[in-house]
């Protein structure tokens, strides 16, 4: 059995690689985390977590992703999220298991 890394796990490590100290505090901040976790938050990482565990990201919605990272000017990370987005409708496409998915990605401005 081949071992494969989680697309968005992927995504999130990239996006992680690319900010650095000062993008991961502006990234807390419009984050809006919940009282006390952002200050448990060192990098971009923790930060995706906790929007994972509260439901703000998933492989069939990173719209907040892109959202935050036009917000703390980081537009050069867009790209790469959109192209998650695209391979992430591609697999479902292919897959036949399109469902909601399609509304989330389509309606992405």
């Amino acid at each position: 059995m081949e071992w494969e890394i989680d697309p968005l796990k992927a995504l999130l490590l990239k996006l992680d690689s690319e900010l650095g100290v000062q993008n991961v505090e502006r990234l807390k901040f419009v984050a809006d985390l919940p009282d006390g976790v952002a200050e448990q938050c060192s990098k971009a990482l923790d930060v995706f977590k906790e929007l994972e565990h509260l439901g703000m990201i998933s492989p069939d919605n990173v719209k907040c992703l892109k959202k935050m990272m036009d917000y703390i000017t980081r537009r050069d990370l867009i790209k790469p999220i959109g192209n998650f987005s695209e391979y992430m409708l591609l697999v479902k496409l292919l897959t036949g298991r399109l469902g909601e998915f399609a509304d989330s990605v389509l309606t992405i401005t």
